[in-house]
């Protein structure tokens, strides 16, 4: 089945706008001004997903709308792995090219637990040596082939582990919220805020290790 579901990158736009989008339908015309590809190959390839029982179809006041169906036994994984696709191309460009200047990436709170409202933005959390304008211009481009808003919250190493010392704001809540790990994982995130890797501000590490475990990273 997964050979099917991505065999195209036509299928692969179509799905990512309606599975990362579930509770909003698309008629065709939306779906080609979105995505940018062509009605022929949108009415292709809605059809084989349809067959595929990853989207639903219906039709009001004459016009064809398409909709992710959250009722499919690998909604959950399928959305986990568009959305992870989707944070990669904003945080590397090219998701297959590794960025030596991001320490760890994730995409967090409602929207990483799947329990989003439809307005919700995608949040990004970047912690590394990038430019917020370099990301925020990737965002822009990403987005608008997603119908999804995405934001990008950066900080340095040194910033972020000095944020982590003060253990309240807005890295404090994000810690505390559900995480989609783009690049790095959990103890990752633990040794950039206990300062393992870099020493450059002075934090006391254990003061760092009592925020990690009142919050309990998810």
């Amino acid at each position: 089945m997964l050979k099917e579901l991505f065999s195209s990158s036509a299928r692969v736009q179509i799905l990512s706008l309606l599975l990362l989008n579930p509770d909003t339908k698309f008629y065709q015309r939306e779906i080609e001004t979105i995505t940018g590809l062509v009605i022929r190959s949108i009415q292709r390839e809605t059809e084989n997903l349809e067959a595929l029982g990853v989207i639903h179809k219906s039709t009001e006041a004459n016009k064809v709308y398409f909709q992710g169906n959250r009722s499919h036994g690998l909604f959950p994984e399928l959305r986990r792995m568009l959305l992870k696709a989707v944070g990669l191309k904003v945080v590397r460009g090219d998701p297959g090219q590794a960025d030596q200047r991001v320490e760890v990436a994730f995409v967090h709170g409602p929207v990483a637990a799947g329990q989003e409202k439809p307005t919700d933005p995608i949040p990004i959390f970047v912690v590394g040596d990038v430019s917020k304008q370099e990301l925020r211009a990737r965002a822009e481009e990403v987005q608008d082939s997603i119908g999804r808003e995405i934001t990008c919250y950066v900080r340095t190493p040194q910033s972020f582990r000095s944020k982590v010392q003060l253990g309240y704001g807005v890295v404090a809540n994000v810690l505390a919220e559900s995480k989609l790990f783009l690049i790095g994982d959990k103890r990752t995130l633990r040794s950039l805020a206990t300062g393992a890797w870099e020493r450059k501000v002075p934090l006391k590490r254990e003061r760092a290790a009592e925020v990690f475990e009142w919050w309990n990273i998810p």
